[in-house]
């Protein structure tokens, strides 16, 4: 009897240990900002005995793929994320600021706040994918043709070709491209920042039972300065993005 109990475990499966799968925009995937998330979160999920996986797609696609549960969750969103995503869990725990900044090439264009872009009739161009972009935007009034870019490359592109006036986008995605050779000599500069915002990672629900761990983990690799030291929207990002 009990070589055969020895030999009906020893014929049980091997079940491999769970992952979680985060998703990043291809924008910052390759760059030095996709690097530090991946160190950050690759410590996080040690810490629970749990494996992880970081995945690119498209900006766009990023949200609709974790609120799908086709990946467990996104490293970085701002608070609200879920409102559109209702399938997500935002982990209370902050983790890095970011700033909604507008750049321009008119020397003399200057704004602060998002209702500070009302009444001139500016063109405004921002990315698709960016929350914030996307619900601030439709609620100022007297602006002029607004446009959505599938990259920062594309909305500098068009600011430097006189295509609009100003375009909206974190800012750590854009400082490091202005430094690259094909903008580096244009001329834009920041118009003004319109918002910051601290960001919180998200989980599809089905992870449910990780909050109050995730939550625990983050708030002491907060303390402990990790999160300072792992900081994806402080490093460099680089100039090629897809």
């Amino acid at each position: 009897m009990l070589l055969a109990c020895v030999l009906v475990l020893g014929a049980a499966p091997v079940h491999a240990a769970r992952k979680i799968v985060l998703v990043v925009s291809s924008q910052v995937a390759e760059t030095e900002q996709g690097r530090q998330y991946k160190l950050f979160y690759t410590e996080v999920f040690r810490r629970l005995d749990l494996g992880f996986e970081m995945k690119t797609f498209p900006s766009k696609r990023c949200g609709a793929l974790a609120n799908s549960g086709v990946v467990d969750g996104l490293p970085s969103r701002v608070a609200g994320y879920e409102a559109a995503h209702p399938n997500l869990i935002r982990i209370n725990a902050p983790l890095w600021e970011v700033s909604f900044t507008a750049y321009a090439l008119s020397p003399g264009a200057r704004v602060n706040g998002w209702r500070s872009l009302g009444g001139q009739g500016l063109r405004v161009d921002c990315r698709l994918g960016v929350r914030n972009c996307e619900e601030e935007i439709p609620k100022i009034k007297q602006l002029g043709a607004v446009e959505f870019v599938a990259n920062a490359n594309l909305g500098l592109r068009r600011l430097q070709a006189g295509r609009t006036d100003l375009y909206i986008d974190l800012d750590f995605v854009v400082d490091p491209l202005l430094h690259a050779e094909e903008f580096s000599h244009a001329g834009i500069h920041k118009a003004g920042v319109l918002e910051s915002v601290p960001t919180y990672l998200y989980v599809h629900k089905r992870n449910q039972d990780l909050a109050p761990a995730l939550e625990t983990t983050l708030t002491a690799m907060r303390e402990e300065g990790l999160t300072a030291q792992f900081n994806p929207m402080a490093t460099p990002q680089s100039t090629d993005s897809p």
